[in-house]
């Protein structure tokens, strides 16, 4: 799980945000709960152009404990029914 999300973040940083999501979506299959990776794959979904897909992972990291979560989903998500990507 660590090194799809170090290498995840690292195309998230350079704006490769397709490698992103397929990197940090294989970290969250093995570490599912981790709430930086889900906020992150949230921001590279958000980047893809995908807002639900953004507001699912945002929730998820809320869910884990991720307090910035709460502020992307305030921001882009009200109109959404968090639940599917």
């Amino acid at each position: 799980a660590l090194y799809f999300n170090e290498r995840g973040m690292i195309y998230y940083q350079t704006g490769a945000f397709d490698l992103a999501s397929k990197d940090l979506s294989m970290s969250l299959d093995l570490e599912p709960e981790n709430a930086e990776t889900n906020l992150y794959m949230g921001l590279a979904e958000y980047y893809r152009g995908n807002t639900r897909g953004a507001c699912y992972y945002w929730n998820r990291a809320k869910e884990n404990g991720d307090k910035k979560a709460v502020e992307y989903l305030k921001q882009y998500c009200p109109v959404f029914s968090v639940g599917t990507p």
